[in-house]
């Protein structure tokens, strides 16, 4: 429903072809709406998988939905050991323009085989014998679900807690210190609203709460809220269950461990649960960077990190001039170590390595 907002003050992106809409966003992640805190919405119930059994230690009661796996999603027995389907110079050309008009991803032709690879199996599970098939039935689905689907085997969900660590000390030695002394001062209120604009499997944006909830302590009205966005379904339906092995909780510090997380027992052994005290306070959505921002009000901090990298030089301009049209004005836009931005907008000031603030 164009106009109307969601958690966080979001506002449904206005998509070309996916159906990527608060309606697409309760019956693919099982998220209901409620009103929340200075009347924004927010989640009414936590959309994270609960079994009997499970996380015993002090896990909260309650009403949460089991996510349920549309048809579409459903994967057809397959025949294993066979080898990737040929994929001709015209069929990559045609889906590789595809996936860039779509979301901007630059398939140049290093990536041929990697597409190949990646797409096989799923062509198969659907019947067609050929890329081409393949081709002509996304183009022709007026559900986009089947783009939706190809994307998620496409795309790189590499993540993991409290990545390139500077960006965290930097808000800890200078952005957390000046928010809290204007907080003290009446200057501002306790609000913080940060968005993680590429968030993968939720590492990024749950380590910036728990990091913040640290260092914000003294704040006890502390009004924080982060948007986590992906365009991959798959990376968000396992973000939004906040559950990880226990190699992936191994990065974050046993202060963080034992305050934030619950260790997973019987079937779940081996695993760890972000605590709903975490969860809360992230909203997940699907989003294509290539579209509006899907916010309607104003945030303190984005983080851009290691996404600009899969797009060319034109597109990054695109990108960075959406993710920067929400941030207020001096607040600050973080991307990865590895990615460079200087000039590519006007409206950014260089602070340190991969941190801009807005003019």
């Amino acid at each position: 429903m164009e106009g109307s907002s969601g958690p966080l003050g979001l506002k449904p992106p206005k998509s070309r072809t996916l159906e990527t809409n608060r309606g697409w966003l309760t019956r693919t992640l099982g998220l209901g709406y409620g009103r929340g805190i200075s009347g924004l919405k927010f989640p009414e119930k936590d959309p994270i998988l609960t079994f009997e059994g499970m996380f015993p230690e002090g896990e909260e009661e309650g009403g949460e939905e089991e996510i349920m796996v549309r048809g579409w999603m459903q994967k057809a027995e397959v025949t294993s050991g066979l080898s990737p389907l040929e994929l001709t110079d015209q069929e990559f050309s045609r889906l590789s323009k595809l996936v860039y008009e779509t979301c901007g991803i630059n398939l140049h032709r290093g990536k041929r085989e990697l597409l190949r690879a990646r797409l096989s199996k799923r062509i198969r599970e659907l019947g067609f014998g050929s890329f081409g098939d393949y081709y002509r039935y996304l183009c022709s689905d007026p559900t986009g679900q089947e783009l939706i689907k190809m994307l998620d085997h496409i795309t790189t969900n590499l993540s993991r807690f409290f990545r390139e660590e500077a960006h965290f000390k930097f808000l800890e030695e200078e952005f957390y210190p000046g928010f809290k002394e204007q907080v003290a001062r009446g200057v501002r209120g306790p609000r913080l609203r940060i968005w993680s604009a590429a968030c993968a499997t939720g590492e990024e944006p749950y380590s910036i709460v728990m990091h913040a909830m640290m260092n914000l302590s003294s704040i006890p009205e502390l009004d924080l809220r982060v948007l986590a966005t992906d365009i991959s379904t798959r990376a968000l339906e396992k973000a939004s269950k906040g559950i990880y092995s226990m190699e992936k909780i191994s990065e974050v510090p046993q202060e963080l461990r034992r305050r934030f997380f619950l260790k997973g027992t019987g079937p779940w052994d081996g695993t760890m649960k972000v605590k709903r005290e975490v969860r809360q306070r992230v909203v997940f959505q699907r989003h294509n960077l290539l579209d509006p921002a899907p916010l309607d009000e104003d945030v303190d901090i984005v983080f851009c990190r290691n996404v600009l990298i899969y797009f060319d030089r034109e597109t990054q301009r695109r990108v960075l001039e959406r993710v920067v049209e929400p941030l207020v004005r001096g607040g600050y836009l973080l991307v990865g170590h590895a990615e460079s931005i200087n000039g590519a907008i006007s409206n950014l000031r260089y602070i340190k390595p991969a941190i801009y603030r807005k003019l």
